[in-house]
């Protein structure tokens, strides 16, 4: 569980880095997590110094998320991903373009038809609590 928690606040912060300032919300849609799961790893993120929140000046309900460029958090998250980005890229580099094409629109709708059983899965789960 605690691995999975890592994995996930990794995923979170990446996410930020790579998207700059980012509402809390759209943290939540890009992992497919709960707003309240985001919260907490917000809380963890920011604490260790990682990200900071702010409001947003358009509408005060939303959180934005800043990323903090943090040097020894990029060393950590490289020494866990690039060897996996270097195979990948590897075993990507070997396939044509109409096959890279054929496999990023199959990834796309299992990532869409995964988020699309998830929020059902919550719809289903936020019915039956009401109960």
């Amino acid at each position: 569980m605690y691995l999975a928690c890592i994995l996930l606040t990794i995923n979170a912060t990446t996410l930020s880095t790579r998207s700059g300032a980012v509402p809390a919300g759209k943290l939540a849609e890009l992992t497919g997590l709960t707003t309240g799961a985001v919260t907490a790893i917000i809380d963890r993120l920011e604490e260790a110094g990682y990200v900071r929140r702010t409001g947003d000046p358009k509408d005060r309900r939303r959180t934005i998320v800043e990323p903090i460029r943090n040097k020894k958090l990029e060393r950590k998250v490289g020494t866990i991903f690039n060897p996996l980005h270097e195979r990948t890229h590897k075993l990507l580099s070997s396939y044509s373009d109409r096959e890279l094409a054929f496999l990023l629109d199959a990834t796309t709708e299992f990532i869409d038809q995964t988020r699309e059983e998830s929020r059902k899965l919550r719809s289903v789960q936020r019915q039956s609590s009401k109960k």
